[in-house]
């Protein structure tokens, strides 16, 4: 079976492939709770992600009690290629057991800007299940995922940058720790995704389907190409839930 862990900055199209695979039929999770609209089957949409975020509960609950906070998160398994703590260990091989249970053989996946922290120790659990993975790194103009940041979230521009600018080296480091694991890697630009044409954005998906041999229909990749919104790559103000000066 395989795992698709999809891993980018805040900001930084990682929902906008997240969302494509779905359309896909990759199982990506067990979506969080909320009052507000969802998908058909429950996925949640926000004011910054209206069309869907695609972040399993379970697993971005987990990876906080890691790593702590997502703006400041500990680096501790950032060059641990192989070391994990037991705690750690066991509560991620129950939330990969579930996923397993959860796809009944199909191709699943993980999304969250958090897998800048820990792919890790996400690639070494999903190596003791001998699940095949590939990692998909999303990139984003560093600059637009400042200014994104600033406008969702109101916070001072230096503020949004040391965040991005953490999670940019980190993501920079995973990919030649994907390289070391022998991780098979897809590399997709949201800039260029967001200004291509159909031609090209179903060639994207058309990538997608071969490279993680993904059984979708043809009504699935039509459903991938058109989840492609260029309106969704601007700054969007959320509800947020800190206050900043």
């Amino acid at each position: 079976m395989t795992c698709i862990t999809v891993t980018g900055l805040h900001r930084g199209g990682t929902s906008c492939v997240a969302g494509m695979l779905y359309h896909l039929g990759v199982k990506m999770g067990i979506p969080g709770i909320t009052k507000g609209d969802t998908l058909k089957d429950g996925w949640p949409l926000y004011p910054s992600n209206p069309k869907g975020q695609f972040e399993d509960n379970g697993f971005v609950s987990t990876f906080s009690s890691m790593i702590g906070n997502w703006r400041n998160p500990d680096p501790k398994y950032l060059h641990n290629m192989n070391s994990i703590t037991s705690t750690d260990q066991f509560l991620l091989s129950l939330l990969v057991e579930n996923r397993l249970l959860d796809a009944g053989g199909q191709v699943w996946g993980i999304k969250t800007p958090q897998l800048c922290f820990t792919f890790n120790p996400m690639a070494f659990v999903l190596g003791t299940f001998k699940q095949e993975h590939i990692a998909i790194f999303v990139f984003r103009e560093f600059e637009s995922c400042i200014d994104s940041l600033v406008e969702r979230d109101g916070m001072p521009r230096g503020v949004a940058e040391h965040i991005i600018s953490r999670y940019y080296i980190a993501r920079e480091h995973h990919l030649s720790v994907a390289e070391k694991r022998n991780i098979s890697t897809i590399v997709v630009d949201y800039d260029n995704l967001m200004d291509n044409d159909i031609e090209g954005r179903t060639k994207v998906v058309n990538k997608f389907v071969k490279y993680c041999e993904i059984p979708a229909s043809a009504a699935q990749i039509s459903a991938a190409v058109d989840s492609i919104d260029s309106s969704m790559r601007h700054h969007v103000k959320a509800v947020c839930h800190d206050v900043y000066a």
